[in-house]
């Protein structure tokens, strides 16, 4: 049994070519001990009324 923060097993994948397992065929949940809701906060100055917004702006200029 693995007590976890999902944040490394759903991020390794995208961080690692290879990794000693596949989370998704290798690892069950079993149960949920925490929810912890996240938030993004931008400075004031910055023009965005949503998550795409900063993103977009945060990517730039598109050609």
């Amino acid at each position: 049994m693995l007590v976890k923060s999902e944040s490394t097993i759903t991020g390794n994948p995208f961080l690692y070519e290879k990794l000693p397992y596949d989370a998704l065929r290798d690892l069950a949940p079993v149960s949920q001990r925490v929810s912890l809701p996240q938030m993004v906060l931008a400075h004031p100055p910055v023009k965005a009324g949503s998550l795409d917004e900063l993103v977009a702006q945060a990517r730039g200029p598109t050609s």
